[in-house]
């Protein structure tokens, strides 16, 4: 069965017998209170598993919830960290607060402003109470035919696993440290530097970024009032850009990126800088990953079908009863597909790599072919951020982004691949060679025409042989030094050689040349 058709067809259109349509599922989700939230952030990023439609509205579900009481953040803090005597001040009103953690603004002795994020003191024991009413909900969903592709109990335990990373502060604060060591030198995309000093098992603390929540951008565009952008210093279009090229270059030039990139995550700083904070899901791309995932995205932006299903494939892992035709096919029909609607698909602000990433994904799951967790997260980060920045600036052509950055990365690719030593070595070589060549084959032209002309060759074979092995040495060295003759004469600059008397010397020089292989090829017979 087709695995990646166009949505109606694999689910049925909306309203056609489905009594859980996309609103009334997040209305759910709401009403489920933080962990329902949780479930349904978890969903929005995996369109694999359900229709994207559905997706795409779970994407407007924000983690928010009441803040626990400045008390139980502070003993926590003093729990974790000490009687910390590096911070002069710490506002008791949170900045934000989520399901898992809240976050206070602070300053340290150095005058300096920072983040601190505490986790709730119940989110572990929240989660497991809430892991049972989460499975009733995945069996809910597979038996109303919203979720495919994998059985409940799997996608509760994805769930868990993805909610365990978000509790493990120790990563979460290693994880700061690696993705601000690589922040980009234009200062496009700003990563908070982190403050070890600062953080523990129940605290993560980095410096304070100040700027717009992207949340507030995407509220002001859905309430039909984006010139509130504008009135906030800011260009749309410019966040937006800056947003999907952070990404791709987070994923492919660093290869360790923010795999969790959603708008609660992002700011809009001064200068149109994107602000990138809560490291709590981040992932590396391994050099087999990044060849074969550069391969596909690539050719998605060029439109490459063949080069889509080979990168695909190199991706996925085989099943026993993987059918790589079988997934050649729906793939291949999946692009087709989007090709033919990439207008209205474009309107709706779906993207070219999203959409094509849930197509690869459908397939490789209806013929045997599983999706490794690695390739499931940078899915998530690319959707994200597409997701984001098409509904930011609906007008930005997407793929003309992916297109310039593809193009830069071949380049880079190919200049970083060069050996300085080897590479100025074999440039002294070729230059020595030009010096040389004229006297070089001055002197050969002078050994063949007084038949001084031999290629030393240690033989048993008969005297005949060795006439014959002679003649063929002396086609070669003819034809070589001819065909050199030619060259030399069709590159030399034209100040030396007029540019008739050059095409006439390159023309006789290749009349010589055939004649003197049907000389000797006629006396080899």
């Amino acid at each position: 069965m087709p695995a990646a058709g166009p949505d109606e067809q694999a689910h049925g259109r909306e309203g056609e017998g489905q009594f859980l349509s996309p609103s009334r599922l997040r209305q759910l989700l709401l009403r489920r209170g933080p962990i329902g939230v949780k479930v349904g952030q978890f969903l929005a990023l995996r369109p694999d598993l359900i229709p994207d439609r559905y997706a795409s509205e779970l994407l407007r579900l924000v983690d928010q919830v009441p803040p626990f009481a400045w008390g139980t953040a502070r003993r926590i803090i003093t729990t974790d960290l000490g009687e910390v005597e590096a911070l002069s001040w710490i506002n008791p009103m949170p900045l934000a607060a989520g399901s898992l953690a809240q976050v206070h603004e602070g300053r340290g002795r150095d005058g300096r402003s920072v983040a601190i994020k505490v986790l709730r003191p119940d989110a572990r024991e929240q989660i497991e109470r809430g892991l049972p009413a989460v499975r009733r909900l995945a069996r809910a969903l597979q038996l109303a035919g919203v979720l495919h592709g994998l059985s409940a109990g799997r996608l509760v335990d994805e769930f868990a696993r993805w909610l365990e990373e978000e509790l493990d502060f120790e990563v979460e604060l290693r994880n700061a440290e690696r993705l601000f060591a690589l922040n980009p030198p234009d200062g496009s995309v700003v990563v908070p530097s982190p403050r070890p000093e600062l953080s523990g098992q129940a605290v993560v603390t980095t410096e304070l970024l100040v700027g717009v929540p992207f949340t507030d951008l995407l509220r002001w565009v859905r309430a039909g009032e984006p010139e509130r952008i504008a009135d906030a210093g800011l260009d749309a279009v410019q966040l937006a850009e800056r947003l999907l090229g952070g990404l791709l270059r987070q994923i492919f030039v660093d290869r360790v990126f923010h795999a969790d990139p959603h708008p609660g995550n992002l700011l809009a700083l001064d200068g149109n800088r994107v602000g990138m904070v809560d490291f709590g899901l981040v992932d590396e791309l391994d050099a087999g990953t990044h060849r074969a995932l550069t391969e596909y995205v690539s050719s998605v932006y060029v439109l490459d079908a063949e080069r889509m299903a080979r990168g695909a494939l190199d991706l996925l892992v085989p099943g026993r009863h993987a059918d790589p035709d079988g997934f050649d096919r729906d793939f291949v029909a999946a692009v087709r597909s989007w090709i033919e609607t990439r207008g209205e698909e474009r309107a709706r602000g779906r993207t070219p790599v999203a959409r094509l990433l849930v197509a690869a994904l459908a397939a490789a799951r209806a013929n045997g072919y599983s999706v490794p967790p690695r390739l499931v997260s940078i899915y998530r980060a690319l959707l994200i951020g597409e997701s984001v920045a098409a509904e930011l600036a609906p007008s930005t052509s997407l793929d003309s982004i992916g297109r310039a950055f593809f193009a830069e990365l071949r380049v880079r690719d190919a200049l970083d691949g060069l050996d300085p030593e080897q590479t100025m070595s074999r440039a002294l070589q070729t230059l020595t060679l030009a010096r040389d060549a004229p006297l070089t084959l001055g002197r050969l032209f002078e050994d063949l025409a007084e038949d001084r002309f031999v290629l030393s060759v240690r033989t048993s074979a008969s005297r005949e042989d060795r006439r014959h092995a002679d003649q063929r040495s002396r086609l070669i060295g003819g034809c070589i030094l001819v065909g050199a003759l030619a060259v030399l004469v069709a590159g030399a600059p034209s100040g030396l050689l007029g540019g008739e008397v050059a095409s006439s010397v390159f023309s006789v020089a290749l009349l010589v040349l055939v004649g003197y292989v049907v000389l000797i090829w006629r006396s080899l017979r």
